[in-house]
């Protein structure tokens, strides 16, 4: 009968196989400056459907551009959201800081992590100088110049001022005494 015959040779055929998963997020770190929008590169799953996504980690006065500010560091976004998706850090901060995204909808969560460096950008003082002075011939005249740091987390200092277009009869001083303009320049 039919236990007597022997079968020999390997048959091989393609089978269609689906996997099914839960998907992914994968976050890849980013970089970039301080006072301007670092844009997020964020990849989800379409497994994972159109959210809500939450976000966290982000530091106080930090905004993401697109989304929902839930408080306490904690964003919901759409998958829509994530074309275009950027933060912009805590104004005047260079703090690296490390953001969570993960599903809101899902059990188990699922979850990943990204790194944001801040680069430290240097920015202007404030100057206030007096728009126009009125100058009796032979009298020393007071010019009220002030300045300060917009950025007050010690990475900034101030250097001199340079008072420009000295008329060569004109004369300053300083606390420190006499100066005597270059070239219609003076640093004070």
């Amino acid at each position: 009968g039919i236990r007597d015959k022997l079968v020999t040779g390997v048959q091989t055929c393609a089978l269609p196989i689906l996997l099914y998963g839960v998907g992914m997020i994968h976050a890849n770190d980013v970089r970039g400056n301080e006072d301007t929008a670092i844009p997020l590169n964020i990849d989800i799953s379409p497994s994972l459907g159109d959210g809500p996504f939450q976000i966290s980690g982000v530091p106080a006065c930090a905004v993401l551009n697109k989304g929902t500010d839930k408080g306490n560091g904690v964003w919901t976004i759409m998958r829509s959201d994530l074309a275009g998706l950027a933060i912009t850090p805590t104004l005047h901060s260079d703090t690296e800081f490390t953001l969570t995204i993960e599903t809101t909808l899902l059990t188990p969560k699922v979850s990943d992590t990204m790194v944001v460096k801040v680069d430290a950008v240097a920015n202007g003082p404030n100057l206030s100088v007096p728009s126009g002075v009125t100058v009796a011939e032979a009298t020393w005249v007071s010019l009220p110049i002030s300045m300060s740091l917009l950025d007050t987390d010690g990475s900034e200092s101030l250097g001199s001022v340079e008072v420009r277009s000295i008329p060569s009869n004109v004369w300053l001083r300083n606390s420190s005494g006499m100066l005597t303009p270059q070239i219609g320049r003076a640093h004070v």
